[in-house]
């Protein structure tokens, strides 16, 4: 149940862990880091800390132009669900 929000949760009757938030992270390295991240980001309410190593974060001016264009189809719009930096801001 790793990376998933409701394994952090559905873990709790299963293994000798206490259910707070406090007590519970979630990490990941590369694309596991950018997931770890974007998870955590999103449930703040299960997670009480975050470790990202070189995850794969990018902010929309620092993207390359094939990025862009392969990932996105040159749509900022299509990114913004995807980035990190655009959920810190509550939109």
């Amino acid at each position: 149940r790793s990376g998933h929000a409701d394994g952090a949760a559905g873990s709790t009757p299963n293994f000798r862990t206490k259910p707070d938030r406090a007590f519970r992270a979630i990490e990941g390295f590369s694309m596991g880091g950018y997931g770890a991240a974007m998870l955590g980001a999103k449930h703040p309410e299960l997670f009480g800390a975050i470790v990202e190593y070189a995850g794969a974060l990018a902010e929309w001016p620092d993207m390359h132009a094939s990025a862009k264009h392969e990932m996105f189809n040159d749509d900022f719009e299509y990114f913004k669900p995807f980035s990190l930096w655009e959920l810190s801001k509550g939109e």
